[in-house]
């Protein structure tokens, strides 16, 4: 049996995300977006990469990953960007540490006959 790597959970964090400005129009009143696409499964990635966008910006996000990405950029990219912020404001000293990880779920490693999985691309490395 394989363990699944599970995402880390840090409700403090998309608290403090909320909080913020968007990354696109400077806005407030946003939602915290986990970013999508170009990832192997559906399940969210860890809290620690949200990043805050407006409603109708998320809604323009769902409706489109990859044109969002053409109009505004990298999701990753504001990922870190928002990440970085967090840093420099010490979000992370004035905080207690409050990820808890999802209990990870067993798995059975079954045999194929597949090649090998390419590597994945570094997120936060724009290609043209």
């Amino acid at each position: 049996m394989i363990e699944k790597n599970t995402p880390a959970r840090d409700p403090a964090y998309l608290n403090w995300v909320r909080q913020q400005p968007s990354v696109i129009s400077g806005q407030t009143g946003c939602i915290a977006h986990h970013p999508i696409g170009q990832r192997y499964s559906q399940s969210k990635c860890s809290d620690r990469l949200a990043f805050p966008l407006t409603p109708d910006e998320h809604m323009e996000l769902h409706a489109g990953w990859a044109r969002w990405e053409e109009r505004h950029g990298s999701q990753w990219m504001f990922a870190a960007r928002t990440l970085d912020r967090a840093v420099d404001e010490g979000f992370f000293t004035q905080h207690e540490p409050s990820v808890a990880r999802v209990p990870r779920v067993k798995t059975s490693r079954q045999h194929s006959t597949r090649s090998p999985s390419k590597t994945v691309p570094n997120p936060l490395v724009r290609t043209a």
